[in-house]
């Protein structure tokens, strides 16, 4: 079957057709019976997915299958999924997509890993290629409420460069909210969040 690679090292098929990774072992275990000598009925091949995704059928039948015939089989673990977050105050942020940004991870401070590319806000945290990715770095923590992500949303601009940028298009728009003059620069539902912190701490500046 035709592949590849995109970034982060992922695997498609050349066609996109999740199918066609079916089709494959299918076709290629109908011809081994074809041509092998071995009967058929030594033989047995069992399909039965992991435990990620119950709904589909991938209930961890295979573990207990494996278990029953005498092979060691190492607790499963989450791994290339999406990550619960506490949602109250980014809520309005479901479905957002952010392209080329950088998602880092830490545990008490201590760096876990990074990446570069997509990642979307979910109605239960994030998700997205780069999440994904992430998430297998994070399958051993024991205590998620430790766990910080942090995204940078312009990576490929250093302090000096993004702080021209704020100011090239404070200048641009001078006559217009703050909200609004940030629209160049970031996704509107990133900017209220933002705005409103800012006239918070204005508030707070002005009472004391």
């Amino acid at each position: 079957m035709p592949l590849k690679v995109e970034r982060g090292n992922r695997v498609f098929p050349a066609s996109d057709k999740a199918s066609d990774v079916t089709k494959c072992p299918k076709k290629y275990l109908s011809f081994a019976v074809v041509i092998s000598n071995v009967p058929s009925d030594n033989c047995v091949v069992i399909g039965t997915g992991g435990i990620s995704y119950p709904a589909t059928g991938s209930t961890g039948d295979g573990y207990k299958f494996a278990e029953k015939f005498g092979l060691k089989v190492v607790p499963p673990r989450s791994a290339l999924c999406g990550i619960v977050c506490d949602m109250a105050a980014i809520s309005h942020l479901q479905g957002l997509t952010l392209k080329n940004v950088r998602v880092s991870a830490s545990v008490q401070g201590k760096d876990i890993g990074a990446f570069f590319g997509e990642m979307l806000f979910t109605h239960f945290g994030v998700s997205g290629p780069i999440v994904l990715s992430l998430s297998s770095l994070l399958n051993d923590v024991q205590d998620f409420s430790k766990v910080r992500l942090q995204i940078d949303l312009k990576p490929a601009l250093d302090d000096e460069t993004l702080d021209k940028r704020l100011l090239r298009d404070f200048d641009k728009f001078k006559n217009k909210q703050m909200q609004n003059a940030l629209d160049e620069l970031l996704p509107k539902s990133l900017i209220k969040p933002e705005n409103a912190q800012a006239n918070n701490s204005q508030q707070l500046a002005e009472n004391t």
